[in-house]
């Protein structure tokens, strides 16, 4: 079976499924955009906190874009506090703005598992993490990206390891 989900984000109320329906269809929600999700099998919590999801997950907005084998979708549907994939690998794809007249770049990750923190822009990669950006690519035990402010903090046991491209490559 195959379920499908598209709702409007940013109502701030329980993450139940029948607040992202009345959040699509009356309009209300902060976001213009609507956030798609997409899984074999989904299932909510006792408490409506969480959202699980099991086999093809994949939830996008333009902004990005996270598939894993399973998922959990953590607070409101909606607008979500965080979105956690799990994998061999799980994916995701963010886009990453430059400055003010630059076009975004695109960044890939690439772990067991992710976490993405979807109001702090900020992307957890676990065990046999992997982010290549533009013109570099990351691979360490442990890797967290501030998408916004663009930092990067990386470790691991067998260290971290970084393969710069000529711009030139970058590009291409």
């Amino acid at each position: 079976m195959l379920v499908a989900l598209c709702v409007l984000g940013g109502l701030g109320v329980s993450g139940s499924l029948r607040a992202a329906e009345d959040a699509a269809h009356t309009g209300t929600a902060k976001r213009d955009e609507p956030i798609m999700i997409r899984a074999d099998k989904a299932w909510e919590s006792e408490s409506e906190e969480i959202l699980y999801l099991e086999g093809n997950f994949v939830m996008r907005t333009s902004e990005w874009e996270v598939k894993a084998d399973r998922a959990e979708v953590h607070g409101p549907v909606e607008d979500p506090e965080r979105i956690v994939g799990y994998g061999k690998p799980a994916s995701i794809r963010v886009s990453i703005v430059g400055g003010p007249d630059a076009a975004p770049d695109e960044g890939y990750g690439y772990s067991d598992r992710i976490v993405y923190l979807y109001n702090r822009e900020l992307l957890e990669l676990h065990e046999n993490a992997r982010l290549e950006l533009k013109n570099v690519t990351v691979r360490s035990g442990a890797i967290v990206y501030d998408v916004g402010n663009r930092r990067l903090v990386s470790s691991g046991a067998d260290g971290v390891e970084f393969v710069m491209r000529p711009k030139a490559q970058a590009t291409q």
